[in-house]
C-alpha cells in the first residue's frame, strides 16, 4: 500500500512552506513519484533528497534518513550512534517520551553529524521542542523533513563527491520504492 498522501508534486509544495526553497526547482502537476524520478536524473542529488524527505510521512522519512545515513556514512562516532539510535527508537515506538529523547540527543551533544540531524528530525516530528513543559516552542510542519534532508546531505561531506552522488541516488530510489509501498531496501 502506497505511503504517498499527495496526488501531485504541486500538492507536496503546497503542503510545506519550505519545500520550494529546499528542492530549488518549481513543482509540476504530475504524480509525485514521476516528479521524483525526474529529480533523480539531475546531476546533483539535493533536489531529489529534499523532495523525498517531504513526500514521505514524517516517521517514514526519519526511517529513510536513518537508513541512508547508515548506508552512506563510513562510520559513526559513539555519540552520533547514540543519537541515531534515539531516532530509530522513535520510529519503532513513536511516543512523546521517545520523541523528547531524540530532541535531547541532538541538543545535548557537542557534535552535529548526520546521525544527530536524524535525531532532531524525529524530535521535530510533532509536539513541543521546549525542554520544559512550562515553555512553548511548537514544531512547524516542515521541520522534520528539512532535518532529514540535512542529515542525508551532510553525509556528503564524509565521502568522495562522485561516490556520494552515485550512492545517494541509490538510496533515493530505495526511498521511492518505500514511498510506493515496498520495503526499504537499505
Amino acid at each position: 500500500m502506497s505511503r504517498i498522501r499527495f496526488a501531485s508534486a504541486v500538492d507536496v509544495f503546497a503542503a510545506y512552506s519550505t519545500v520550494a526553497e529546499d528542492v530549488g526547482l518549481p513543482a509540476c502537476d504530475q504524480p509525485p513519484l514521476d516528479f521524483l524520478k525526474q529529480l533523480i536524473g539531475l546531476p546533483q542529488p539535493r533536489a531529489a533528497v529534499a523532495f523525498l524527505a517531504y513526500l514521505l510521512p514524517k516517521r517514514e522519512a526519519v526511517w529513510w534518513g536513518c537508513r541512508t545515513v547508515r548506508a552512506l556514512s563510513p562510520g559513526l562516532s559513539d555519540n552520533e550512534e547514540s543519537a541515531i539510535l534515539a531516532a530509530e527508537g522513535w520510529v519503532r515506538e513513536p511516543t512523546e517520551e521517545r520523541r523528547r529523547l531524540a530532541v535531547r540527543a541532538f541538543f545535548e551533544s557537542a557534535e552535529t553529524g548526520p546521525g544527530h540531524w536524524c535525531a532532531l528530525a524525529a524530535g521535530r516530528s510533532s509536539g513541543n521542542l521546549a525542554q520544559t513543559d512550562t515553555e512553548a516552542f511548537p514544531v512547524e510542519p516542515f521541520m522534520s523533513a528539512r532535518n532529514v534532508m540535512i542529515a542525508v546531505l551532510a553525509v556528503g561531506g564524509r565521502v568522495q563527491p562522485e561516490v556520494y552522488a552515485e550512492r545517494v541516488k541509490i538510496c533515493v530510489r530505495a526511498g521511492a520504492e518505500f514511498a510506493a509501498g515496498g520495503q526499504l531496501a537499505l
